[in-house]
Parts: C-alpha cells; structure tokens; sequence
C-alpha cells in the first residue's frame, strides 16, 4: 500500500506526489534589530519545512517504518559526497526524488551506503560535477528511478551495479560519460535508460530478462562508441530501436533457448545491422 498523498509504480519509482505548500516571510531587518542567530533559524526552518531531521549535511524524514529518506542536502562546492548509513541507529534506505537536483558540486566521487535500496526520479539529475559514484559498495540497492543520473554527463566511470539491483527507470543515465557497464543482478530496464552516453563501449547484462516493458524502447538509442553487447538471459524486448544510431556496434550475445525470443522491432539503424554478428550457442542456432 503507498503512503498517503503518494503513488508508485511496481518498480516502487514515484509516479505522483503531493506536498504541501508553506510560506515564510522574515523582515532582515527585524532579524538584524533582534540579534537573531540566522544561522541556526535557517537551519531550524529546514527541518520544518521539509518535515525531517538535520543531520548537518543532510535532511532526513521518517518513512514510518524505522526508516529513513534522505530528503534534501544543503551542501554545494563540495568534492566528496557520502551517504550516511543510519539516522538514529535505523537505515536511511532511499533517496528523496530531486535531493541533489542541480547542485552546484565539484568533482565529486559518491559514496552510497550499504542499507540504501532507493535512488529515486531525478535524484542527481543534472548534477555536472558529479564524477564518480560507486555502486559496487550500495550492496541493498535495488531501484533507480527515472532520470536519476540524468545530464551528469561528467559521469566518467565503469559502472558495476551490484547483486541486490533490480530495475533502472526511464532515462536514469541519460546523457552520462559511462564507459563500460554491468547490470548486476538487474532483471529490468526501462526506456532511453542509457541513451546518448557516447562514450559507453561494452555492455554485460547478466541476469536481465526484460527490457522496455512499458512498450518505449530505444535503450541504448545514439550510443555512438557501443561495440561489444552481452545479454545471455534475455527473452523479450519490447518497442523499437533498442540499438538505434548505435553505429560502431559490432557483436551482440545471446544464449536464451526461449523459442519467442525477440530483439523488438527496428531494433538497428538502417545500413549498420548488416555490420552486426549475433553470437549463441550451437545448440540453439535453429532458434535465432
């Protein structure tokens, strides 16, 4: 059941939300007249207004089932982010939608924390000092959702999610410097997930069985530098135009036996899909 005022998808990404509304008004030269300490109101009016708790660099709010959300972040300029790993002794176990939107970051490697599960829509999106986040060590991460890492086209790494991982939303590393991915344990992906990250070469999508299943695909739609794609488990793709403007394209594996095993339609650019050797199993050829 969603909370109150909230409604999911089945991969738990946020598709509405309501919130309410609250206007403050502070006369500066009141403040100044009083001797307020304006350091520690603004701080105070956070909190309220975000319903959480500031934790320093962060703000928190209860999912009321003793854990947490990171709501917001109230650091900028800064060239390290590490995502705490409790609040209170309880998980922070998501990331608010829009946390770090547009924040003005400088080089900044992320750390994520062990117990965080959720990276919710547009959490990091346009995030251009954003350099480096390291997936590997979110051990319980199982959502990201839509155009989370959107625009962070600073985004230069290797990308290895972990085993935990379940499904990455529409869009979510649009426009990023990937270089190389590895699914984990992911068995879904959604439309535009990786499009236009020009500088992705290799592919390996060990457990992903589905992707597109909202019938949008172009997953991997202008990754112009894509040569090498590995899917061994995947059984149905949804949509059109998976590899499209994919122009250095050159190897694709599969090793499903399903006999209705489907590549979508229009799956390769016109002119590049004769360039392009589909490798499988002997003993399935009379399939493919």
């Amino acid at each position: 059941t969603a909370d109150r005022g909230i409604i999911y998808d089945r991969n738990m990404n946020i598709l509405a939300c309501s919130q309410s509304v609250e206007n403050v008004y502070l006369d500066p030269h009141e403040l100044k007249q009083s001797k307020a300490d304006i350091p520690a109101l603004s701080q105070k009016l956070g909190e309220l207004l975000v319903e959480g708790y500031n934790i320093g660099e962060y703000i928190v709010s209860d999912n009321g089932d003793n854990t947490y959300t990171l709501s917001t972040s109230n650091l900028d300029y800064v060239d390290s982010l590490v995502i705490p790993e409790t609040f209170e002794e309880m998980p922070i176990t998501r990331i608010y939608s829009g946390a770090f939107r547009n924040q003005s970051l400088t080089n900044v490697t992320l750390t994520l924390g062990t117990k965080l599960r959720y990276i919710d829509d547009s959490a990091f999106v346009n995030c251009k000092g954003l350099r480096k986040v390291e997936f590997e060590s979110a051990t319980s991460l199982r959502v990201i959702g839509a155009s989370a890492f959107s625009g962070c086209d600073n985004l230069v790494q290797d990308v290895i999610f972990p085993a935990s991982m379940e499904s990455v939303g529409a869009n979510a590393f649009y426009k990023t410097g990937i270089l190389s991915l590895n699914t984990g344990g992911m068995v879904s992906l959604e439309s535009h997930a990786f499009s236009s990250c020009t500088s992705l070469v290799y592919v390996i999508m060990p457990e992903v069985t589905t992707v597109a299943e909202s019938g949008t695909n172009y997953v991997f739609d202008a990754c112009s530098s894509l040569v090498s794609v590995d899917m061994p488990k995947v059984t149905k793709v949804y949509g059109e135009g998976m590899f499209r403007n994919c122009k250095s394209l050159l190897e694709l594996y599969m090793a499903h036996g399903d006999s209705d095993v489907s590549l979508g339609t229009k799956t390769f650019t016109s002119g590049y899909s004769k360039q392009v050797k589909l490798f499988v199993p002997e003993e399935l050829l009379s399939i493919y």
